[in-house]
């Protein structure tokens, strides 16, 4: 019997341009093959191009929370409760 193992990864987002993408690259490069991965990303209003970079990923859920600016705490929490 297989049983296929989970993993949800929440990453808070602010201005994140320059790391985004490589971040989700290194996820799901290092993610065992028929691990079910998860990867949930709160930007809190970004004003550079982090959006359009996690456009590159198809299955990956991306929220977008301006009023948790500053509050990484917060982005985490609301992430976690996805």
């Amino acid at each position: 019997m297989h049983v296929s193992t989970g993993i949800s990864v929440v990453i808070p987002t602010l201005n994140e341009a320059s790391f985004i993408r490589k971040t989700v690259d290194i996820l799901y490069t290092h993610t065992t093959p028929g691990t079910l991965l998860e990867v949930i990303v709160v930007d809190a209003g970004s004003t550079d191009e982090t959006i359009k970079m996690l456009n590159h990923f198809q299955d990956i859920q991306v929220f977008t929370k301006p009023l948790l600016r500053g509050k990484k705490h917060l982005s985490l929490n609301f992430g976690a409760s996805k």
